[in-house]
C-alpha cells in the first residue's frame, strides 16, 4: 500500500474513519472487501443510511510493487434529530441543572449513533459522580428513515444518593488495614463517588506495596442508600533493588553515571520508605575527548519518607546526603539534609509544600578567576569557601493536566519561594521566588501544542550576594535549548587556559517556550514524535552588576526541533536548538552576550521538556 485517498467524503472525519480501516503496509483483496463494508457501517452508524461506495480505484504506486488507493463515495442525505427529549430528572433539585449541563443532543443536529451512546454513557457517569451509586439511563430511538429524522429520549433512574458503607479487604498479608484505608479516604459514612473511589484506588496503587489493587462496589442488601465496597490486593516485595547506568550528552560538559538503588516500603511496618540511593559518575568539561576540568562525582543519600502524618493524604520526608560534584568553576564536596512536609487537595490536584533545608560544601580546584578578588567573589559572584547555605523553602501547584507524564491537554501552575539567612544557620541572606505556568493543547489524536512560561526572582540583603549554587541559570535539554547546560548567564573569563567561560547565573530569570509534538509512526509498539519548539528567554547579571535587569525587547531566541521515542521507560528525546540572535560578543549597549558565535546546541536526554 502506497497511498489510500478518499473522493465524495465530506460530513464525517477522514482521519477517525482511517482508524476504523484494518488494511495495512500490504494490500489484501479480501480485506480491502472488508473495509468497504466497514465504511458503509460507519456512515450508517452516522445517519447517512443511503451512504455507499461507489467505485474504487486501484492503480500502481509511486514506488515499485506499490499501488494507490482512491474509494469513492456517495454520502446520500443525512439524517437528523427531529426531537430529543432527557426525562426523569423532576425529583433530582438541583443535581438536575448540573445533569442537563452535560447533555449536548439538540434538535437540528446530524444523527450520531456513537455520540448518542457516549451521551448516556456521560451523562450515568456524571449520576455516580454525584452519589448516586445506582443510576440508570436508558435511551429509545425511533428513526423514519423516508423522511430521515429521528427521535432520541433519555429517560435517568437515579435512585438514592448514597454513603459508604464496610470494606472488605481481600489478600492483606503483611499491611495494617486500617492504615491503609485511612490512606486511601475510605471512611464509612461519606458520600459515595465515583472520583472518590478512583482517586483512592490510585492512591492505594501509588503506594507501590501491591501488583494488584481492584476496588468493587455492591449494594448493601438491608440499605438501598449505602454502598459496600470490596478492595482485592496482592502484595508485592517490600523489598527491590535497581541498578542503572546512563549518559549525559552536552558540548559544554558530558557525564557518565551510575546508580544502586535499595528501596524497603512499609519500613517497620508502617505507611513510610526507606530509600537509599549511590550514583558514582565521572564529569568532563567541555568534553570527554579534550577535557579541560574533569573528576569523579558522586551523590550518597538517604530518603525516610512517612505518609499520613497528621492527615490522610499528607508526607513528611527527612533526607541526608553526601555530594561531590563538578561544575563549571569549580569542585564541591559536603553534606546536605532536608526536612520537609506537603499535602495535597482535590484529588490531588492541588499540593503545598514546607521544607528546610541545610548544605554545606568545602570548593576545591576552583578556576583562579574566581580567587583572585575574594570581596568580588563573595558579592557578585556567590562565592565563599567553605560554604554553607540554609533556607526555608514553599510551594503550592495546581496540576490540572489530564496526566502528569505526556500531557496533552490541561495546565499545570506553581509558585515556588526560599528564604536564606543566618537565621536558617547559611551565611547567604536572600529571597527567591519563581513561578511558572505550563498549558497543553491537544488536535486531533497525534498532535499536541504545549507551552511554558517561568519567571524568577532573586533579592539580596547582607555582605554576599546571592549564593552561586541556588542562582538562575538556562541552557539545556530542560530550558532554553538554544544554549547548552547551564550556559545562558553571565559569564567571565576563566583563569585556565582553553577552559570555556564560566557561567556565574543571576539574580533574575525569564522564560518561555512552545512546543509542537506529533506522532509520525509507530515503530516496535511505541511511538516516534516529531517536535519543533521556539524558546526565548534570558538571565540577567547579578545585583549590583551592569545587566541586573532582564530587557524583554533583547531576549535570547531559538527554534529547532528534535525526535522523540516514548517507551515504557520514558521518552527517549533528542533535540537541536539553533540560536537566532545575539550571537556578537556583546550588543550596542554593551551588554555582553554569553558563548558569542555558538549558534547550535544539541540535547540527548530521557523525558519530555516539560
Amino acid at each position: 500500500m502506497h497511498s489510500i485517498a478518499f473522493s465524495g467524503l465530506r460530513h464525517v472525519n477522514e482521519n477517525d474513519l482511517r482508524e476504523k480501516l484494518t488494511i495495512g503496509a500490504y494490500f489484501d483483496p479480501l480485506a480491502f472487501q472488508i473495509d468497504l463494508h466497514r465504511i458503509e457501517l460507519y456512515y450508517r452508524a452516522r445517519g447517512f443510511f443511503d451512504a455507499r461506495v461507489v467505485s474504487t480505484d486501484i492503480v500502481q504506486g509511486g514506488p515499485r510493487h506499490s499501488v494507490d488507493v482512491k474509494i469513492n463515495l456517495d454520502e446520500g442525505p443525512a439524517t437528523k434529530l427531529a426531537a430529543v427529549k432527557l426525562g426523569g430528572l423532576d425529583t433530582m433539585g438541583d443535581d438536575a441543572r448540573d445533569i442537563r449541563s452535560y447533555f449536548l443532543l439538540k434538535k437540528g443536529q446530524l444523527f450520531d449513533y456513537e455520540f448518542y451512546l457516549a451521551q448516556k454513557d456521560l451523562i450515568e457517569q456524571r449520576l455516580k459522580a454525584l452519589g448516586y451509586a445506582f443510576a440508570d439511563v436508558q435511551g429509545h430511538i425511533v428513526v423514519d428513515r423516508d423522511r430521515r429524522l429521528a427521535d432520541v429520549a433519555l429517560v435517568v433512574t437515579a435512585g438514592p444518593r448514597a454513603v459508604l458503607g464496610q470494606v472488605e479487604i481481600r489478600g492483606l498479608e503483611h499491611i495494617d488495614a486500617r492504615k491503609l484505608l485511612r490512606h486511601g479516604g475510605l471512611v464509612p459514612g461519606t458520600r459515595f463517588s465515583l472520583d472518590a473511589l478512583a482517586d483512592a484506588r490510585s492512591k492505594i496503587s501509588n503506594l507501590r506495596l501491591f501488583s494488584l489493587v481492584n476496588l468493587e462496589y455492591h449494594a448493601n442488601p438491608d440499605h438501598p442508600d449505602v454502598v459496600d465496597l470490596v478492595l482485592t490486593v496482592k502484595e508485592s516485595t517490600l523489598r527491590a533493588w535497581r541498578v542503572g547506568a546512563g549518559v549525559s550528552f552536552d558540548f559544554q560538559r558530558m557525564e557518565v553515571r551510575g546508580r544502586l538503588l535499595h528501596m524497603r516500603r512499609y519500613f517497620l511496618d508502617g505507611m513510610r520508605t526507606l530509600q537509599l540511593r549511590l550514583e558514582p559518575a565521572y564529569v568532563t568539561v567541555p568534553n570527554f575527548w579534550q577535557p579541560v576540568r574533569h573528576g569523579p562525582a558522586a551523590t550518597a543519600e538517604a530518603e525516610l519518607t512517612q505518609l499520613d502524618v497528621i492527615f490522610p493524604r499528607d508526607e513528611l520526608k527527612v533526607t541526608v546526603g553526601y555530594d561531590l560534584g563538578l561544575e563549571y568553576a569549580f569542585q564541591y564536596h559536603g553534606p546536605r539534609a532536608q526536612l520537609g512536609y506537603s499535602r495535597t487537595f482535590f484529588h490531588d490536584r492541588l499540593q503545598v509544600g514546607l521544607s528546610y533545608n541545610f548544605q554545606e560544601f568545602l570548593f576545591f580546584n576552583t578556576d583562579p578567576a574566581l580567587l583572585q578578588d575574594p570581596a568580588l567573589s563573595s558579592q557578585a559572584y556567590g562565592y565563599i569557601n567553605p560554604y554553607r547555605l540554609g533556607w526555608w523553602y514553599q510551594e503550592i501547584a495546581l496540576d490540572l493536566r489530564d496526566r502528569a507524564l505526556d500531557a496533552r491537554r490541561g495546565g499545570y501552575f506553581a509558585i515556588h519561594a526560599e528564604e536564606g539567612g543566618i537565621y536558617a544557620g547559611g551565611s547567604f541572606t536572600y529571597e527567591k521566588l519563581l513561578s511558572e505556568a505550563r498549558g497543553y493543547l491537544a488536535l486531533g489524536s497525534r498532535i499536541v501544542i504545549a507551552g511554558r512560561t517561568e519567571f524568577g526572582q532573586i533579592f539580596v540583603q547582607g555582605q554576599y550576594g546571592s549564593p552561586i549554587t541556588r542562582r538562575f541559570y538556562l541552557g539545556g535539554p530542560d530550558t532554553h535549548r538554544g544554549f547548552n547546560y547551564n550556559r545562558l548567564s553571565l559569564q567571565i573569563p576563566s583563569g585556565l587556559a582553553g577552559s570555556p567561560a564560566l557561567p556565574v547565573g543571576g539574580d533574575e530569570m525569564f522564560l518561555t517556550q512552545v512546543e509542537a509534538r506529533v506522532k509520525v509512526v509507530r515503530l516496535f509498539g511505541a511511538w516516534l514524535e516529531l517536535a519543533g519548539f521556539v524558546d526565548a528567554g534570558d538571565v540577567a547579571a547579578p545585583t549590583g552588576v551592569r545587566g541586573d535587569r532582564i530587557s524583554l525587547a533583547q531576549l535570547h531566541y531559538a527554534t529547532g526541533g528534535g525526535l522523540r521515542y516514548k517507551t515504557l521507560l520514558g521518552t527517549i528525546r533528542a533535540d537541536v536548538g539553533v540560536r537566532l540572535n545575539r550571537l556578537g560578543v556583546m550588543e550596542p549597549d554593551g551588554t555582553p552576550n554569553p558563548d558569542p558565535g555558538s549558534r547550535v546546541a544539541f540535547h540527548l536526554s530521557i523525558g519530555e521538556p516539560f
